[in-house]
């Protein structure tokens, strides 16, 4: 049972102990209808991504690394994970909650198919839903309660990345996640607010993470948000038995914002409690930085337009963002881990997108990245940076030549899935179908709507403990 101390009023400059004392306060009745909405949505999405990267370079390594065990069985039905123990996504294993958020969090993040912030440009999902999921099976917490903390501590990280003025470099999701799953993993152990607070201080020691990962084509980069979970359930676990951290973990001489990004304190959390950021979250649509959506947008309507045959695309110019650029705008060379080198190629994938009209998990395939004309039309596109851009993931123009030199253009204004460039609801409902009905650990479609049942009457569960209990003995896909 939560034990509730008297509320404090939240004053403007948000100290570490008034966010601890919201976090801990927070009831799921305040909280607006369409953002529990929302909330579901995100969770939704975050474990079908998840479940499709099962074919994924790594993850099946993961099993390996951590302590993992079967979920034990009664010869048929799957029964929950042992008490301390969280199931790991798309198998029938189990691991005690810290490495079991470790390994979904990486899975959630290998397609590049979760959803980013459209301000703070942070991977919320990846970090925080594994992170409440793991800790909510392992202590057996209500959906409610569940839906509550993701919530909270989703906030928390969007408010840091929101503040955020330059990017110099660090990778956002996990230098910032940690806080996020510091909150999190602390809501839902029931810490008090003063151990809340102090969880927050020692993720401040635990925050990592940076772009050259990226840069590299490594497989680290799907690490880094999964690092920022797993440590942020350490913070709390230490606090919990009595350790301290900082009393100024953002704002302090030697903080976050001193030290990482510069970035402006009154715009992280001075309206905390009051307004709700998780709904500005944007969907992808397609297994890649989303660096490159507006770009592979802007090619699927050449396609769709034209439809010119490989032979008559000439050559071709890509106009982008300076952001854009430096994360997806190298020159395409087939080489190293091509899945990731497909995720952060705009080269690759506007050439993907201008050949098939469409750009899918079945192009982060090894065959797919390595095809020959695929490459010999990605190496002919030049990219051209707009100097004078202020955004990051949009606008973006493909130019397309064919060999009689006529020019065919498609602009895409905002980024894909943006108040301005929506996606419809179909699509998502489409995307969590195929993803869960996709690679080695799909489910049947009886089993995808169960856990669509189960997400969408979350706040009406008394426990998360068997969530993904006997999904495949639900007409198991052949």
């Amino acid at each position: 049972m939560r034990i509730v101390e008297p509320r404090i009023p939240l004053s403007s400059d948000r100290s570490t102990t008034q966010i601890a004392q919201w976090l801990q306060q927070l009831e799921l009745a305040e909280i607006p209808h369409h953002v529990r909405q929302y909330a579901r949505t995100s969770l939704l999405d975050v474990l079908a991504v998840a479940w499709a990267a099962g074919h994924s370079e790594g993850v099946p390594a993961l099993q390996r690394v951590i302590q993992s065990s079967p979920i034990p069985t009664d010869g048929v039905h799957a029964h929950a994970p042992q008490p301390g123990h969280a199931s790991l996504w798309g198998t029938a294993l189990q691991a005690p909650a810290a490495e079991a958020a470790f390994h979904n969090s990486a899975r959630a993040a290998a397609l590049d198919f979760d959803t980013v912030h459209e301000t703070g440009g942070v991977h919320a999902d990846i970090v925080i839903a594994p992170v409440v999921l793991a800790i909510g099976q392992s202590v057996g917490a209500s959906g409610a309660e569940v839906l509550t903390a993701h919530i909270a501590a989703t906030e928390v990280l969007l408010r840091l990345g929101r503040a955020t003025q330059t990017s110099s470099g660090w990778f956002r999701t996990s230098i910032y996640g940690v806080f996020g799953a510091a909150a999190a993993a602390a809501r839902l152990l029931q810490l008090t607010p003063e151990q809340t607070s102090n969880a927050l201080g020692i993720a401040l020691s635990l925050a990592a993470g940076t772009q050259q990962a990226s840069e590299e084509k490594t497989l680290t980069k799907r690490l880094q948000a999964a690092f920022a979970a797993q440590a942020g359930i350490s913070a709390a676990r230490l606090a919990q038995q009595g350790f301290t951290g900082p009393a100024h973990p953002f704002d302090g001489h030697f903080g976050l914002f001193a030290l990482y990004d510069q970035a402006d304190p009154s715009r992280a959390f001075h309206d905390l409690g009051e307004t709700y950021l998780l709904p500005d979250t944007r969907f992808k649509l397609y297994p890649t930085c989303a660096c490159s959506h507006a770009a592979i947008q802007a090619a699927i309507a050449l396609y769709q337009q034209h439809a010119l045959p490989l032979t008559h695309i000439h050559s071709g110019e890509i106009v982008i963002t300076p952001y854009m650029n430096r994360m997806t705008g190298a020159p395409f060379v087939p080489q190293g881990n091509t899945e990731v080198l497909a995720q952060f190629n705009v080269r690759y994938a506007v050439a993907t997108a201008l050949r098939f009209g469409v750009f899918s998990v079945h192009h982060l395939q090894p065959k797919a990245v390595l095809d020959p004309d695929t490459t010999a039309l990605a190496q002919r596109l030049v990219i051209t940076v707009l100097p004078d851009a202020l955004t990051r993931f949009a606008p973006a123009t493909v130019h397309i030549r064919d060999a009689a030199g006529n020019t065919y253009s498609a602009h895409t204004t905002a980024q894909p899935g943006t108040i301005d460039n929506p996606i419809a609801p179909a699509w998502l409902d489409a995307k969590a179908d195929s993803a869960f009905g996709y690679g080695p650990d799909a489910l049947s479609p009886a089993a995808t709507q169960a856990l669509r049942q189960r997400i969408a009457t979350l706040e009406t569960s008394a426990s998360i403990r068997a969530l993904f209990s006997n999904l495949a003995t639900l007409h198991p896909t052949p």
